[in-house]
């Protein structure tokens, strides 16, 4: 039986445990549902370590982060100090290699191997400066609105599929209570983290003035939360948590906000109507190819200053209208199933098995040469 073709995963800001990272949530549920390939999953850390992390093979590669900092953020010198990572790639020789979160990078690696793999470069976010290299093979955007941001900032017209993010593995398919109307004291839930572009600011203001006004209780948690600190008794504040930790918020939530003014695809939005959970978002971004007014209760971004109106709107939907509720909350849990790994594994394993069967000039190879 022939060998199955190994693709390696590379991400240059994160380690592969570093359960933080979208990035790596994404990376991990797709290699784990990747038919007829063999993945290596290799991220940049402190130290160098090779190990197995839920079934799949992983490498941190101990490659001086500070040193590329300061010589190409701060000195703008372009020097590459990733040697470790193209000794790597010679040694392992996959055939795809599928770079995560440095466009800027990939030439530079490309460049430097002594042969020609197939490239990809996946965006999950809006840089502010494109770099598509022009040896890469293909584009992939976890969004229509992701595409059209890379066609509109990138140098050149680069070849773009759109792939959108899977369900990670930790909430597919997991059952949960059916959803009943709030109580006297309704859960607000926020978890996008304390980043301005995730609505932040706008979520404490929002929730300062509803904790006030109508007694409803507001968590908030995610990476960079911990700068943050209230003195109402009625909000909490907390940093990083686990998924598991976070599942269980998003059970025990009335409502959760995704207020974001800018979102390339938003997981937080896609796990909520999974767990058939109300869901507040913006209309920023990709989120409303995910949660629309058929399947959430979305707010316009340039209207965010009038959240707490918003929120007390839904609030009262919420109490008042359980029936319509139920069936949006449905309607959305069915949305969520064109999102399972399995499916999106498979879409993935088929991109590259087009990418593999092409020459390189991106024609069909012929079937004397396939």
């Amino acid at each position: 039986m022939p060998t199955p073709p190994k693709v390696m995963h590379i991400d240059f800001w994160h380690t592969m445990n570093d359960v933080s990272s979208s990035f790596v949530t994404v990376m991990h549920t797709l290699a784990q549902h990747l038919p007829g390939y063999q993945t290596l999953l290799v991220g940049a850390g402190r130290r160098r370590q090779r190990y197995e992390q839920h079934g799949l093979n992983c490498v941190d590669l101990c490659e001086d982060r500070l040193t590329n900092r300061i010589c190409n953020k701060i000195l703008g010198l372009g020097v590459f100090t990733y040697q470790e990572l193209i000794a790597l790639i010679e040694r392992e020789r996959p055939a795809i290699l599928h770079f995560h979160s440095r466009d800027d990078l990939v030439a530079a690696v490309l460049a430097r191997l002594s042969y020609r793999p197939r490239s990809i470069f996946q965006y999950h976010y809006h840089f502010d400066h494109v770099h598509v290299a022009r040896e890469l093979d293909l584009v992939l955007c976890v969004s229509h609105d992701l595409a059209e941001h890379v066609r509109r900032h990138s140098a050149i017209v680069p070849t773009i599929q759109v792939l959108p993010n899977p369900l990670p593995t930790w909430v597919a398919g997991e059952p949960l209570p059916t959803w009943t109307r709030p109580g006297a004291l309704p859960l607000i839930l926020y978890a996008g983290g304390g980043y301005d572009y995730k609505g932040v600011h706008e979520m404490l203001q929002a929730a300062h003035s509803l904790a006030a006004q109508r007694r409803a209780r507001f968590e908030f948690c995610g990476v960079g939360m911990e700068h943050f600190s209230s003195d109402h008794e009625l909000i909490s504040i907390s940093g990083f948590i686990t998924p598991e930790q976070l599942r269980a918020r998003m059970a025990a939530a009335d409502l959760v906000v995704m207020p974001s003014r800018r979102e390339a695809f938003g997981l937080l939005a896609l796990e909520t109507m999974h767990l058939r959970r109300p869901l507040v978002t913006s209309d920023a971004g990709g989120l409303p190819e995910i949660a629309d007014a058929e399947v959430s209760f979305p707010i316009a971004s340039a209207q965010l200053d009038r959240l707490d109106e918003h929120l007390s709107s839904v609030l009262d939907l919420l109490v008042d209208a359980p029936t319509m509720v139920q069936t949006r909350l449905e309607r959305a849990y069915q949305r969520t199933l064109n999102y399972l790994p399995a499916a999106l594994g498979e879409r993935l394993a088929a991109i590259y098995a087009e990418l593999l069967a092409a020459e390189p000039d991106g024609s069909a190879a012929s079937p004397s040469r396939s």
